[in-house]
């Protein structure tokens, strides 16, 4: 009883966080979330996800509660993506080492966040090259892995569902990037306070002296007005 006591309180102080999957089908990303959430991977035969929505706590700098959403990768489903993609906060796009087309949908994927997004700039994403286990089979170079991240301007991290390390750095990574942008977004905000404050003192001040100048001049012509009249 305690213990789901504890449990409770942990989710309910503790920072939630959407976390979003993108990429095409079979690139691993429901074993990839299998293994952040149950600590295994699971050998179980693929089955094509439709959606689902998986809850971890996990701590990392602080304690976060983490929603992370598994999104289909098939054309059919594609309809259902922009939804999912405005719930989320931050994002992973995978792409398989094996499958060379998995790395054209990258364009896409990035393309639907930002249409989910107009207004909001340096979104939280990262690239994730998946399957690191089937080096054998890989169609990409580590060079290209590392120029694919350049040419997309978004940090990168090499992953296998199987290997629960290389799981945890990416969420890790991806976490980095999230604290990042909170700090700046945080620094952006005082910035723009700090600009109002200012901007509203310098408001203040233009309308004292106008009314200052106006005092003057309702001064001026009373004594022009005495003057005439004695």
């Amino acid at each position: 009883m305690i213990v789901k006591i504890i449990q409770l309180y942990k989710k309910i102080m503790c920072k939630k966080l959407n976390i979003c999957f993108l990429g095409d089908k079979c690139v691993g990303k429901t074993s990839t979330i299998h293994t952040m959430v149950n600590s295994f991977f699971d050998e179980e035969k693929y089955s094509p996800t439709i959606e689902s929505k998986f809850n971890k706590l996990f701590s990392y700098k602080i304690l976060y509660n983490l929603n992370i959403h598994d999104t289909a990768g098939s054309i059919e489903m594609e309809s259902l993506l922009l939804d999912t993609i405005k719930q989320c906060d931050c994002f992973v796009i995978m792409y398989s080492i094996t499958d060379r087309d998995s790395y054209d949908s990258i364009y896409k994927y990035r393309d639907l966040i930002k249409e989910a997004f107009p207004y909001k700039e340096n979104i939280p994403i990262i690239l994730c090259a998946n399957k690191n286990d089937h080096k054998k089979q890989s169609q990409f170079s580590q060079n290209e892995i590392i120029d694919i991240s350049k040419s997309f301007g978004l940090p990168s991290t090499i992953s296998s569902a199987k290997c629960l390390n290389s799981v945890l750095n990416t969420f890790k990574l991806l976490l980095d990037i999230v604290q990042k942008y909170e700090k700046q977004v945080k620094k952006d905000k005082k910035k723009y306070e700090k600009n109002l404050k200012k901007t509203e003192k310098l408001e203040l001040e233009k309308k004292k002296s106008i009314f200052e100048q106006v005092l003057l001049q309702i001064k001026y012509h009373k004594l022009i007005l005495n003057k005439i009249i004695n």
